[in-house]
């Protein structure tokens, strides 16, 4: 019910009380909005350490899953081959200017995807090293 509603029948009906009044709006802290994680290891991380950097104001901006072109998509002969992404977890902006890609990897996970060891490495000689970015991976298993 809307204020103008509640208004509107104590009007009408003068022998009605209100206990306890409206409901007061609760206050809170920068809202973060709720990402989606494809593990619950990255959302362990994310909850242990980039919400509360961010909160404090120690990062300045967090973007999960941002895809970069490592290998750009090509034809040879009539056979058309697509780009080459990789997707990091994070890529954390850091208050002082400082650009960290993390990487939440579980064990498992790692030797299923066999080409994800030439994919890090073409990811960071092409942005990471050009552009003095960090790159962490995180085992899943320590976070």
């Amino acid at each position: 019910m809307t204020e103008a509603e509640l208004q509107d029948l104590l009007k009408k009906n003068p022998a009605l009380r209100v206990r306890g009044g409206a409901p007061k709006a609760k206050k809170s802290k920068a809202s973060l909005p709720k990402p989606m994680f494809d593990s619950q290891a990255e959302e362990r991380y994310y909850n242990a350490y980039i919400a509360p950097g961010i909160y404090s104001g120690l990062i300045r901006d967090c973007q999960l899953h941002r895809t970069f072109e490592i290998i750009p998509a090509t034809e040879h002969w009539g056979q058309k081959y697509p780009a080459r992404v990789y997707t990091p977890d994070f890529v954390v902006c850091w208050r002082d200017g400082l650009v960290e890609v993390i990487e939440i990897k579980g064990k498992v996970i790692k030797r299923l995807q066999r080409d994800y060891h030439l994919r890090r490495q073409l990811f960071i000689i092409k942005y990471c090293n050009p552009n003095e970015w960090r790159f962490r991976e995180i085992k899943a298993e320590e976070v």
